[in-house]
């Protein structure tokens, strides 16, 4: 490939060189350059499959499909289904990484049932890696969130998180994660700690970031306590306006969250 820079083609074959690192190093980090990725890949990378640890070879598989349209994604990886078969955890991984790919495509359906059907599988196994546990929660909630169920996808939010290091997750990607959580929680017909949410490590990634409004919401959740709760709404309405979730939850949210708060204190 003319593009590539003939220094990274040398480190290519020094054994200390991350394949993975190259990868999502420039001139392969833009979505512009999905194409030249994937010729990459079928031309030079496809040829080495069977040198590396299965996993691992589902991360790089990964790593090619994340800029591509979901249906070129999907037609990637679906020669490797046998091979990785061989691997629980590779199969756990790809499974994982094809359950995306239909979510994105918009087969919500099919990527339920290989979604549920896998996490019914990992939770009967024996010591899966955290790094499968990871991808498989951050899919599910992926899904969740496309299906729009915050209740769900707050849940599987949580086991992402205490699946992954806080240094794995990209810290771009960090305040809308937390932003995202939060506000599931907030809108969710289900009760949670709200407490537990603000110990959260990735939580004070939101400060300094445009989502970073959302704390005092969660604040006065978390303590129940109603003038906190008055002063956050009103404090906060353009923005609360501004995300559909909680602005579809309207009314409901005020009475709700406060007749929830308020057993909590009786219940002290």
């Amino acid at each position: 490939m003319s593009s590539l820079p003939q220094t990274r083609q040398s480190n290519l074959s020094c054994p200390a060189w991350s394949l993975g690192r190259y990868l999502v190093s420039p001139p392969f980090t833009s979505p512009a350059a999905a194409d030249e990725l994937k010729g990459f890949f079928d031309s030079f990378i496809k040829g080495f499959d069977s040198k590396f640890d299965k996993v691992r070879w589902v991360q790089i598989l990964s790593i090619i499909a994340k800029p591509q349209t979901p249906a070129v994604a999907l037609d990637l990886i679906a020669p490797f289904e046998e091979a990785m078969s061989g691997s629980r955890d590779a199969k756990f991984l790809w499974q994982t990484l094809k359950g995306e790919k239909l979510t994105l495509s918009g087969d919500t359906e099919a990527a339920k049932e290989l979604l549920d059907n896998l996490g019914s599988e990992i939770e009967a196994a024996y010591e899966v890696q955290a790094l499968i546990q990871s991808h498989f929660h951050k899919t599910k909630a992926l899904l969740w969130k496309t299906l729009s169920r915050p209740q769900e996808f707050y849940k599987s939010s949580i086991l992402y998180l205490a699946f992954t290091p806080l240094e794995a997750i990209p810290v771009e990607e960090r305040p809308r994660i937390a932003f995202e959580t939060v506000v599931s929680a907030l809108v969710a017909e289900e009760e949670f700690n709200f407490g537990e949410l603000t110990q959260q490590e990735i939580i004070p990634s939101l400060e300094g970031s445009p989502f970073a409004w959302i704390r005092e919401l969660l604040q006065a959740f978390s303590e129940g306590k109603f003038d906190l709760f008055d002063s956050a709404l009103a404090k906060n309405k353009a923005q609360m306006d501004a995300t559909p979730e909680l602005k579809s939850a309207g009314d409901t949210l005020r009475p709700w969250k406060r007749s929830v708060q308020c057993d909590q204190r009786v219940i002290i």
